[in-house]
């Protein structure tokens, strides 16, 4: 699995974060997530199925990856989820890129440089395992990536996503002095389909970052059980 981007887009005041994942080689394919206040607001996503009866190339591969997270923020700075229009930029070329150097090299020295930028890092502790219908208790903490400092007053958004129901929000909210925030609520149950936990935090200093964490069923879940 080839590493992707999280980038954080501010257009008209409002925060995007536009995420875009190599699913690899057993799901050939490239997604792309926008994300708004926390909500999923759309989906890109791109096979490379036939790429692989040719042989696996990641060169190729992060070619996608890379026109498909330009494009996406291009639609974005371009107004797509908004009325207004704005100046198209190349997001990912920000700065000078030497028309000389492989794309290779271009792709090595923009995540060297992204890895020493001040980012969020999102620790979560789980006090057991998410099974349906029982207690949890998450310890979620948010510290930078360059200092390990706590970040307080991080934006905290706690779901519960599903395949048969809507995500349902089990916690909204902010992180403390320590950059950190206990959570505790009951798993709900899915009988017809499965769910995951996702964890979400947002600073307007060190951007964002996400935790996800799959929901086991009951041992007995099925017992008895008629639709």
């Amino acid at each position: 699995m080839i590493t992707g981007h999280n980038t954080d887009i501010v257009y008209n005041g409002v925060i995007y974060h536009v995420q875009t994942e190599d699913r690899g080689a057993n799901n050939p394919i490239v997604e792309t997530l926008v994300y708004r206040g926390g909500e999923i607001l759309d989906a890109y996503r791109t096979s490379y199925e036939d790429l692989m009866k040719e042989g696996y190339d990641e060169p190729q591969i992060i070619a996608i990856i890379e026109k498909q997270h330009r494009t996406v923020i291009w639609e974005i700075k371009g107004g797509k989820y908004d009325k207004q229009s704005a100046l198209l930029s190349d997001p990912l070329a920000e700065g000078i890129i030497d028309p000389k150097k492989s794309l290779d090299q271009v792709i090595l020295e923009y995540l060297s440089s992204e890895e020493q930028k001040e980012r969020m890092l999102l620790d979560v502790k789980c006090s057991a395992e998410l099974v349906e219908g029982e207690s949890a208790t998450i310890s979620i903490l948010t510290k930078s990536s360059t200092t390990s400092q706590p970040i307080k007053g991080s934006r905290i958004v706690v779901k519960i996503i599903s395949t048969v129901k809507k995500p349902l929000t089990v916690h909204e909210g902010k992180t403390d002095k320590a950059g950190a925030v206990k959570v505790e609520f009951v798993v709900p149950e899915f009988p017809d389909g499965n769910a995951a936990l996702l964890i979400q935090a947002f600073s307007d200093s060190t951007g964002s970052d996400e935790v996800k964490q799959l929901i086991k069923k009951r041992k007995n879940a099925g017992a008895g059980y008629k639709s």
